[in-house]
């Protein structure tokens, strides 16, 4: 197939994402369960299937005669749309401060941040949190509404520094423990009360990874 009917098979099934989301899940193995269209969106469906396959220069009498071409062609666009790497260098990641702090306490860097998941790399200054304590609930800050999924986890990993992890049990006794380099804190769902507090002398750096990320709202 040249470029140009590549490109205008492309428009045609972005034209209607639910045809195509029904032929991508045969593709995979099996329509979307449930799915019975009456008979005016079956015509529909043959029709535009017939004008997508058709796309290739061969004429079709019905839509069963397009099918396994069809399929071979969203197997190919399939293959030909996925998703390019995403390279963030050093010098294009802005350095924010610590919520509520100055920027002498320490520097939050976030590098990737999708519908998924948000990754950080946390500078900590002795003495300081990159997150006082806290539970994974809610928050206001600066007109803004922070809320985090029920199932959001988080993780630390500590690249180099020492600090304390510090939690606070259901009778409110607080219990912590030291990391350094190499050391891995993982926050599960509904956690406890934590923080991970800089107790040393020396700047403490962090890799941070939350998913799913918290839903953010003007207040």
């Amino acid at each position: 197939m040249n470029d140009g009917n590549f490109t205008s098979v492309c428009k045609t099934l972005s034209s209607s994402i639910r045809y195509t989301s029904i032929v991508f899940a045969e593709v995979d193995g099996g329509l979307p369960e449930g799915w019975q269209p009456h008979a005016t969106e079956r015509h529909g469906f043959n029709r535009w299937m017939r004008q997508c396959a058709g796309l290739n220069g061969t004429r079709y009498s019905s839509a069963q005669a397009a099918k396994s071409d069809m399929i071979k062609l969203l197997c190919q666009i399939k293959g030909d749309s996925m998703a390019q790497l995403n390279i963030v260098k050093a010098g294009e990641v802005k350095s924010q401060n610590i919520r509520g702090l100055p920027k002498e306490a320490g520097q939050i860097k976030r590098i990737v941040s999708t519908e998924n998941f948000f990754f950080n790399v946390d500078e900590i200054e002795p003495g300081h949190s990159p997150h006082h304590w806290h539970t994974h609930d809610q928050y206001v800050h600066e007109g803004v509404k922070v809320e985090y999924p029920a199932d959001f986890e988080e993780i630390y990993f500590v690249i180099s520094g020492q600090g304390v992890v510090q939690w606070k049990t259901e009778s409110g006794e607080v219990k912590e423990q030291q990391v350094g380099p190499g050391d891995t804190i993982h926050m599960p769902p509904d956690v406890v009360e934590h923080q991970l507090l800089n107790n040393s002398t020396e700047t403490i750096r962090i890799a941070v990874v939350g998913v799913p990320p918290p839903r953010k709202t003007p207040v």
